[in-house]
């Protein structure tokens, strides 16, 4: 749905899953079952070098109910960042961190269309992201996102969203206003910029689409190649960040942040009519773990990680 997906760009973004307030993807058709994993591959086996950093990723999407104009869908992820060190000291007080991180949620997603693009959604999810998820109250949040998208008109449209995160990346624990027009000369090109974001969505040719996405959070530019019905070859490259509420934070607007550049290539293929999986392989490199108000803006010290060649392997379910 090309609605949804527009707004799901309006909120930070990250190169693997979703922890830092966006919407998870409305399901309206099948239950979906994804289960991804990313570990470095440790290349350099004669040399000096740190326990590799893993991330995993599980996610549930299953529609609950559709009615003529409007459609329901539940939402339950959670995914795991393991930087494999137990030495972890963060921010001017030198506090400990645990070195598995964690960004758990489930949420009810509602969306009611009337025609010409306009639209309204709903979103509510039921959050976790620290050390240690769901142990502490001040680790626990409700995520609120509601989205407004007017008719197209002359190829323009309005979106206008609000949105509550207690760990969004920037201005955490508040109500924010997205406000942004969508611009859609043509079938084969999508334009949405506004505050604070910008996303370009470009099929310039039958079988080859290019996005790019910047927000406050992190950027990313993707090139994907569908040369069959059942092959998608992509390759993309970002700036991404992940926050998380650490349990032994002083002050409680503090969060540890873990950011990274990354550039990737990759294949998803239809394996059979319930199933797809998903390999690529890429690097990930400028990496560190930082305490902060906000991402990219470091209070203290930062620890650094080597880079280092990683890879992915995914498979997805449709029940």
């Amino acid at each position: 749905m090309k609605s949804i997906l527009i707004f799901l760009i309006l909120l930070p973004i990250t190169s693997f899953a979703k922890p830092l307030g966006t919407i998870p993807t409305i399901e309206e058709n099948r239950r979906r079952i994804i289960i991804e994993g990313r570990s470095d591959l440790w290349l350099e086996m004669n040399s000096d070098k740190e326990t590799p950093i893993r991330i995993s990723n599980f996610e549930l999407l299953s529609p609950l109910a559709r009615h003529e104009d409007w459609v329901g869908s539940i939402n339950i992820q959670s995914e795991a960042l393991n930087l494999n060190r137990n030495d972890l000291l963060i921010g001017k007080n030198q506090v400990s961190l645990g070195s598995d991180l964690r960004s758990d949620y489930i949420g009810v997603f509602v969306s009611k269309s009337s025609g010409n693009e306009r639209s309204f959604s709903f979103y509510a999810a039921y959050m976790s992201a620290s050390d240690k998820p769901f142990a502490n109250n001040k680790d626990i949040w409700p995520e609120l996102t509601a989205v407004y998208q007017s008719a197209l008109a002359n190829n323009w449209q309005w979106i206008t969203l609000l949105n509550y995160s207690k760990n969004r990346g920037f201005l955490n624990d508040s109500v924010l206003p997205y406000v942004g027009l969508r611009y859609l000369p043509g079938s084969d090109l999508s334009i949405s910029f506004g505050f604070p974001f910008f996303h370009l969505l470009w099929g310039f040719e039958p079988l080859w689409n290019m996005s790019f996405v910047a927000t406050p959070v992190g950027a990313e530019i993707a090139i994907h190649h569908q040369s069959t019905d059942a092959l998608d070859m992509y390759v993309k490259a970002g700036l991404s960040a992940r926050s998380y509420l650490h349990v032994n934070r002083v002050k409680d607007d503090r969060r540890v942040v873990y950011e990274e550049k990354f550039i990737e290539t990759g294949v998803k293929l239809q394996v059979t009519d319930q199933t797809l999986m998903k390999f690529s392989v890429g690097g990930s490199f400028e990496r560190a773990a930082y305490e902060a108000r906000n991402v990219f803006a470091a209070q203290g010290s930062k620890t650094g990680f080597n880079a280092d060649i990683m890879g992915l392997l995914g498979l997805e379910f449709l029940l």
